[in-house]
């Protein structure tokens, strides 16, 4: 595990360091701009919140509490979710039949196929293309076919609502949600 985490930091230390490569600024970032340094900063933000995900799930076994509860945000690949199935409380991510049937496999694996992982259904209310998730017109459909799964159980919706200034342009996308409620 500490070997692990050693690699992961070294790893972060070298990718910092390319930020700042004579070669990297011009071309990517200019971390002299106003914004630079922000940009610099949220970057490296998304890139610790991604790798520490994975390390994760092996840290929590050796060295913290085992009550803790985790919830796995985020966009969840199928084959990854052997690494987290009976390790999480809530898995907020769900965005496909084909998903929810890996974490079926996954799950019917531990403890003697007694465990039952807990999920939000994914939904793409807003409709951008740059989100994951389900439109809102297959979200009954897709219910109904991950309710059939033995290992599975819904919990609920879940969206991401685009970044506004005014939080009330986001009203109708939570509306829409609360429409499709279960």
């Amino acid at each position: 595990l500490i070997v692990l985490m050693c690699c992961w930091l070294l790893h972060l230390l070298v990718w910092c360091l390319d930020l700042f490569d004579s070669d990297f600024i011009p071309n990517k970032l200019s971390i002299f701009s106003d914004g630079g340094v922000k940009q610099a900063l949220q970057i490296l933000v998304i890139e610790f919140v991604y790798t520490i995900c994975y390390v994760a799930v092996a840290f929590q076994i050796v060295v913290l509490p085992k009550d803790i509860r985790w919830h796995l945000i985020g966009h969840l690949q199928r084959n990854k979710v052997k690494y987290i199935a009976g390790k999480t409380s809530l898995i907020h991510s769900v965005d496909s039949l084909r998903l929810a049937e890996e974490i079926e496999v996954q799950t019917n694996k531990l403890n003697g196929g007694s465990l039952v992982s807990d999920i939000l259904l994914e939904v793409n209310a807003s409709g951008e293309v740059s989100k994951f998730g389900i439109r809102p017109e297959e979200t009954l459909q897709l219910c109904r076919e991950i309710s059939a799964l033995r290992h599975i159980r819904v919990r609920g919706l879940m969206t991401v609502a685009p970044y506004v200034d005014d939080p009330e342009e986001n009203r109708s996308i939570f509306r829409k949600i609360k429409s499709l409620s279960l």
